[in-house]
């Protein structure tokens, strides 16, 4: 086995020049077409990029603006990040994961540093009713409770165990807190709970500012719907609580806009404030000086999209570059297979005129040989009685050469391209017993049975001296190899004829190559001493001229060539 191995591989290299030269064009079509997907590839990629960074841009954009409006109109903190929360947390929802991350950074009146987002942004709003209507609070219990308790409370209640996205079923039973000396409520303790599992109740609490706490500082917050029997109802308030949660623990845009909002600095508090933008691709990083604001001085807000998840998710850049490779290779396939076609025609037009010229060379050696051998001997002074047949043989031999040329001459002249023939209305029939009359005493000598089945004359549109040549060739091939006392069959149909010959039958790996110039198959089939070995090629070439199909097959006890026009 691995002898032959080897020799397959040396026989493989061996030929590499010849594979090399015969099909280095349908490599380098597939090279070219690979070099073109890869460019149409990559143009795609730029566009979907450009489309996927447009889009993100305009949410960042959208985010920025709200932000903005908020903090002009004297929202807190706690409201700017309860809203930066809840609109990454839609965009969560809408894409099924974390692709865009937000960091805010907050001045105050100085330019100091207030506070920045962390990376489980879980927010609290109360609404309540009161006498100026309806009031709101916003709660970042990141501010309020540690962040290993956060952590917890994240991934052991609100995340269902096991699943890819936060559970949507938590609620808020209570809130128990203080109001400072501002007016503020602070929380020291939210109760969680489960819609789902009326036993699942998850308590955030700060112990330590509890434990400092007196039972009359304390103050109850109760949803109306989920209100219960307490100890001091006086100290009790009711509402509604909303909860928003946007977990950036794993999000590497969120650790982008958080690097970058620590990198810039609030500069002067000069006369107008300060703004700047720096969106660019998938980043958006404002940072104003707030108007109107009693509590912030100033803030920086940045946030990244990952737009190469956008681009994924999308799915058109996928759908477009498979739609680009299977077009593409298609089509290399198709210009793959026309050259190899080509190439085998070519190949095959080689095969055909290297074994035409050495038919040729054959057939003209012969004779040559036949005629220098004669002209020897008369040159010798030979007998003058055998004189006689030496230039008898020299005229055969001359005459054998002379027809070889003139079909030769013939079948360059029907084959070629712009060859116009003379097309006029004959009977097949007519033709047929007009050439059948050239072959009566060879086929008397033989024994030959000439049979006619006539249903039609056969009238077509053709140019009759040629089509005599076809049918002279065809009746004579007919003729020649029949058996002895066989019969010979013509059968006539409408624009059609069919000359039979019992005999013997022609090899089917002949068949395909009998109408080629000079081809020698079966030998008990081949041409008389005279012939010119190009009856058939000429008879091909003429009915391929008059688009008439044409053929030879093999049928019980003998050969039927055959044409229709």
């Amino acid at each position: 086995m691995k002898k032959w191995i080897v020799e397959k591989w040396k026989s493989v290299y061996g030929r590499r020049k010849i594979l090399w030269k015969k099909y280095q064009i349908a490599l380098w079509i597939e090279v070219i077409f690979i070099g073109v997907a890869a460019v149409c590839s990559g143009s795609l990629y730029q566009i979907e990029r450009t489309n996927q960074t447009a889009a993100a841009q305009n949410v960042m954009e959208g985010i920025q603006n709200e932000i903005y409006h908020m903090v002009s109109g004297g929202g807190t903190p706690d409201e700017v990040r309860t809203l930066v929360t809840e609109r990454m947390e839609e965009l969560e929802r809408e894409e099924g994961h974390n692709v865009y991350g937000a960091a805010l950074q907050f001045y105050n009146q100085k330019g100091s540093v207030m506070k920045t987002t962390g990376d489980k942004n879980i927010a609290v709003v109360w609404s309540a009713s009161a006498e100026e209507g309806i009031i709101t609070e916003d709660f970042m219990l990141e501010d309020y409770f540690d962040s290993e308790d956060l952590e917890d409370f994240f991934y052991s209640y609100y995340k269902s165990e096991g699943a890819d996205q936060p559970g949507r079923s938590c609620g808020i039973r209570q809130m128990t807190g203080y109001y400072q000396e501002d007016g503020s409520f602070r929380p020291l303790e939210v109760t969680f709970y489960d819609r789902d599992d009326a036993a699942g109740v998850y308590i955030l609490q700060n112990s330590r500012k509890m434990e400092r706490m007196s039972g009359e500082e304390l103050v109850y917050r109760l949803g109306d719907l989920e209100q219960g029997e307490i100890s001091r109802p006086e100290q009790t308030e009711t509402g509604y609580f909303s909860l928003s949660i946007y977990d950036q623990g794993d999000n590497n845009m969120y650790m982008q806009a958080y690097s970058r909002i620590q990198s810039v600095t609030p500069g002067e508090f000069a006369e107008g404030g300060f703004e700047r933008n720096e969106s660019q691709g998938n980043v958006s990083i404002w940072q104003r000086k707030a108007a109107n604001s009693g509590q912030i001085g100033g803030y920086c807000c940045s946030i990244c999209a990952d737009i190469e998840t956008m681009i994924r998710d999308a799915g058109n850049l996928r759908r477009m570059t498979a739609l680009v490779w299977v077009i593409g290779q298609g089509f290399a396939a198709f210009l793959i297979g026309i050259y190899l076609y080509i190439r085998k025609k070519k190949d095959r037009l080689e095969e055909m005129h290297n074994t035409f010229m050495n038919a040729v060379a054959h057939e003209m050696k012969t004779p040559a040989a036949v005629l220098k051998n004669s002209a020897e001997c008369l040159q010798a002074g030979i007998h003058p009685e055998k004189q006689e047949h030496y230039l008898e043989i020299i005229q055969q031999e001359a005459d054998h050469m002379n027809e070889l040329l003139n079909s030769m001459l013939t079948y360059t002249r029907v084959t070629d391209s712009v060859y116009q023939i003379q097309k006029e209305e004959c009977s097949l029939e007519q033709l047929a017993r007009k050439v059948s009359r050239h072959y009566v005493d060879t086929a008397a000598e033989k024994k030959i049975s000439l049979i006619w089945d006539v249903n039609s004359p056969a009238v077509v549109s053709c140019d009759p001296k040629l089509m005599e040549m076809v049918l002279d060739n065809l009746i004579s091939n007919a003729v020649k190899f029949c058996r002895e006392g066989g019969v010979i069959r013509i059968t006539l149909e409408e624009r059609s004829i069919g000359i039979y010959n019992e005999g013997k039958e022609i090899p089917e790996e002949d068949i395909i190559h009998i109408w080629e110039p000079m081809y020698r198959g079966d030998k008990s089939r081949e041409y008389e001493k005279g012939s010119s070995g190009m009856g058939l090629a000429i008879s091909g070439a003429v009915l391929r001229l008059h688009k008439a199909d044409y053929g030879v097959k093999n049928v019980r006890d003998g050969v039927e060539f055959y044409l229709r026009m």
